[in-house]
């Protein structure tokens, strides 16, 4: 750990922030601004997957793990969006044991559509930060989240 007089100074300011985006509440009204005009509702377990399986189909074990969830909530997460004909479920012929998922088109029109939603939620959170901020946001936002990835 680096020795920076400051660094307790940044942690304090940095947590309570961090602390309020973890809050449901908080979630809660960012996964309302992602549904805007989406018939199905978007939830912490579904948004992950959708957006998973945006990038194509795979097996439920992948999209559990590239999502982020454990196997059990994706599954239930999958068994909703199938439900909702979201999503579309088949053998997967190299491994007949497995099954492939996917987006259905409405699965894809969804996911396009909440992507939309981030976008435009994204640029009106912005669009009054200069430049440089925004610039240093998109540098060291990801590095924040790596770090405490890791």
């Amino acid at each position: 750990m680096p020795d920076d007089a400051n660094l307790a100074e940044t942690v304090g300011a940095v947590r309570a922030p961090l602390s309020q985006m973890l809050l449901r509440r908080f979630r809660s009204r960012i996964y309302e601004r992602l549904q805007s005009g989406v018939e199905v509702p978007v939830r912490d377990g579904t948004y992950p997957i959708l957006t998973t399986l945006a990038s194509g189909e795979a097996r439920s074990t992948d999209i559990a793990e590239r999502a982020g969830v454990d196997r059990t909530t994706a599954s239930r997460q999958l068994a909703s969006l199938i439900a909702a004909g979201l999503v579309d479920q088949r053998t997967d012929n190299n491994d007949r044991r497995n099954s492939l998922l996917a987006l259905t088109p409405r699965g894809v029109a969804t996911a396009d559509r909440i992507s939309d939603n981030a976008d435009d939620m994204l640029e009106q959170a912005l669009a009054d930060w200069s430049l440089s901020d925004r610039e240093a946001l998109a540098r060291l936002l990801p590095r924040l989240l790596s770090a405490l990835d890791a």
